[in-house]
């Protein structure tokens, strides 16, 4: 060996020694905050959160939880871990099918240690269907991390799940009606100012923004509600209606009195764009432009809680119901049935004593596959396309 090469083996191994004692890297973990509960029928934040050794560029993701349960996805807040240059995307494509995609790009990375990136806000909930599981999942959005070089780095995940904290007495609410619409189509929907288990404490004064995503809903109109106190003026400010966002105000000396159950302050018109695939858009509150603020004529402050709306743009939950059979035709129990959409996203069943399997809450938001899985038997693939109504059963036979 000479001494070129000698000189190169020496290198080397002393590379490879110096290798071998680097600490490993550290995979990020993605997890949420576990200190919450659900309040059924209220506004319900989920923390996301980061634990790494930072320098991140990108980090995107998706939740998933069970549509059974009436939970809704209102929208994505940034929270104070993510840095101030933070470009947040998120594909609401899936919604309607319990699951949400976001994408988080900082230009100058996220830094180390544990903070929360985001916080993803849910509406509803049904107690009696709770306990609710949300996890990380890869559809619509995949799970992925890449640093500052855009090189990829490990990650981890944990879900969690939610326990019910019953029915929330919010006082008064902040509402926005929910309309079935189609693309094209134009609506127009009512903003309510309720009183649930309470009074309104005097108001006379409030103000508010809404918020909705223009890229499926084109601002056309806001007007003044029809049931308002004497005396009451509606404003609005549209300086930011390009962005998805009206600011309210409603001012007056005459109080929101308690035996009105709910006055109707504002009404707001949107178009659903043509290009608008079947989905729920939600129309929520905010503080921008307009803050929220209510008082009385005092100027006593009073509160409110918010309860966003929905515009239902083609979207109904199918019952699905089948039979598996072998190629003879008797009933196969214990069989493993998939439902499977475009995304590669399976629901899973098992067959009874009578062959019977059932999904429940089936979105016609994507074509599906029905796969049948048996150790003793083949079966096809069945196409599946979701159908309003109860329609018939679906037999698949095992073939021979």
């Amino acid at each position: 060996m000479n001494s070129r090469n000698l000189r190169s083996c020496i290198v080397l191994i002393i590379l490879l020694i110096f290798a071998s004692v680097l600490p490993a890297q550290e995979p990020a973990r993605l997890s949420i905050d576990t200190s919450l509960h659900f309040i059924s029928g209220a506004q319900t934040i989920i923390p996301v959160r980061l634990t790494s050794e930072g320098g991140e560029r990108t980090i995107s993701f998706s939740l998933g939880w069970d549509i059974g349960t009436n939970v809704r996805y209102v929208r994505v807040d940034l929270a104070a871990g993510s840095p101030s240059d933070t470009v947040i995307t998120v594909n609401s494509s899936r919604t309607a099918a319990g699951r949400v995609g976001i994408t988080m790009t900082s230009a100058t990375g996220f830094g180390p240690g544990s903070k929360l990136l985001a916080n993803v806000i849910t509406q509803g909930g049904q107690p009696e269907v709770f306990p609710l599981r949300i996890d990380y999942i890869n559809s619509p959005t995949p799970i992925r991390v890449t640093d500052l070089n855009n090189e990829a780095r490990p990650i981890v995940t944990s879900g969690f799940t939610f326990s019910s904290m019953g029915i929330a007495d919010p006082g008064m609410v902040l509402s926005v009606g929910q309309i079935d619409a189609t693309a094209g189509r134009t609506v127009t929907l009512p903003v309510r100012y309720s009183r649930a288990f309470g009074g309104f404490d005097g108001t006379t004064n409030v103000s508010f923004s809404i918020q909705w995503d223009s890229e499926f809903l084109e601002y056309r109109a806001a007007s003044p509600g029809d049931l308002l106190p004497p005396g009451s003026l509606a404003t609005f400010d549209e300086s930011m209606v390009a962005q998805g966002r009206l600011g309210v105000s409603i001012t007056g000396t005459s109080p929101f009195i308690d035996s009105v159950i709910s006055y109707r302050p504002a009404k707001v018109t949107f178009q659903v764009r043509s290009t608008a695939p079947v989905g729920l858009y939600p129309i929520s509150f905010t503080n921008s432009p307009t803050p929220y603020r209510a008082s009385t004529a005092s100027g006593q402050p009073t509160y409110a809680a918010w309860s966003p709306g929905f515009v239902n743009n083609g979207v109904y939950y199918a019952y699905l119901e089948g039979r598996v059979r072998t190629p003879g035709g008797l009933a196969l129990r214990n069989a493993i049935v998939e439902l499977v959409d475009d995304d590669g996203v399976k629901r899973t069943a098992t067959t009874n004593s009578f062959g019977t399997f059932i999904f429940m809450y089936v979105p016609n938001i994507s074509p599906y596959t029905i796969v049948v899985r048996s150790k003793r038997y083949r079966f096809p693939t069945v196409p599946y396309v979701a159908v309003a109504g109860l329609p018939s059963p679906i037999d698949i036979w095992g073939l021979e």
